[in-house]
């Protein structure tokens, strides 16, 4: 082993894990503090996030030409809506799937060799008819059906893809399949990434005796307040870092900065998958991407 190598790893064993302390989270965002990260590192963490997760998108839709036939009553609609087809194809292929990468392949990598199987697409169709004189009828995205799997049912179904007028009809088959947003931006799953530094507030009560409260009045979130003589945060993480306080503040009692290597983060998908799963999902990867990329250069070293 190389003098290089025995001191990569023993800076390695060195290095502290980070710390992730969840501040806000539901089934579609989360915003959490991580704490020992370098700035480059959480830049990648957020490209990632917005640009690599893989994901599930009507990629192509085929519309049946001609009249429909009811088949309850044999009444005929006409296949036509106000929208171009390409348009209201564009507007399916949007409609939120949801997604587990690890359960499905890329078409062009999957065994069937693109040929299309349940291990890498979803079939999906929309059968809707208007037979309302006074009202138009509404397509929503919960129309979509999936063709076999019912655990493949849209998640949000009142998205409003187009509407429908008397005696006008719409069936159409859509194929969904892998991709990444990268390559365009129905497969994005995470539509919100950002971060700031963790804001880091000092006061000195000895400066501020006077306790002119000016501070006060003008912090935008409100988290500095008076307890007794002293000047206090009440939530030092609610700070956008605008540095108001500093600025007002005749005597320099206060003082705000910003944490290089602790960092608050907010994420927000679209619903194909969780907030939580698409952030644990780009660690991992990450991390063996990383690993990958460390392995390549020892061996050019060696």
């Amino acid at each position: 082993m190389t003098e290089q190598k025995e001191k990569a790893e023993e800076e390695e064993e060195e290095c502290e894990p980070m710390k992730i302390q969840i501040l806000n989270e539901d089934d579609t965002t989360l915003k959490f503090v991580i704490d020992g990260i370098k700035d480059y590192e959480i830049n990648a963490l957020r490209r990632y996030l917005i640009r690599e997760i893989p994901k599930l998108a009507i990629d192509t839709v085929e519309f049946h030409l001609g009249s429909i036939r009811s088949e309850e009553d044999g009444t005929e609609y006409e296949s036509i809506t106000p929208l171009f087809d390409e348009v209201l194809a564009h507007r399916i292929s949007l409609v939120p799937i949801p997604t587990d990468p690890e359960k499905f392949n890329f078409r062009k990598e999957c065994t069937c060799n693109g040929a299309g199987c349940p291990s890498c697409t979803v079939i999906y169709t929309l059968n809707v008819k208007s037979n309302k004189k006074d009202e138009m009828v509404t397509v929503y995205s919960g129309d979509l059906k999936p063709v076999g799997d019912p655990s493949m049912q849209i998640a949000d179904k009142k998205i409003p893809l187009v509407k429908l007028a008397y005696k006008q009809g719409i069936l159409l088959y859509a194929t969904a399949e892998l991709g990444r947003a990268k390559n365009h931006a129905k497969w994005q799953v995470v539509n919100v990434a950002g971060y700031s530094e963790y804001p880091e507030i000092r006061i000195d009560n000895k400066k501020c005796m006077d306790a002119c409260e000016k501070c006060i009045d003008v912090c935008p979130p409100r988290i500095l307040v008076k307890k007794g003589n002293n000047l206090t945060v009440t939530d030092e993480s609610k700070c956008i870092l605008c540095n108001m306080c500093v600025k007002r503040c005749p005597d320099g009692a206060v003082e705000v900065r910003g944490n290089k290597e602790k960092y608050i983060f907010q994420l927000e998908t679209d619903g194909s998958m969780s907030a939580r799963k698409a952030l644990l999902y780009s660690l991992q990867s990450l991390k063996e991407e990383f690993n990958q990329i460390g392995k390549f250069a020892s061996e050019l070293k060696d």
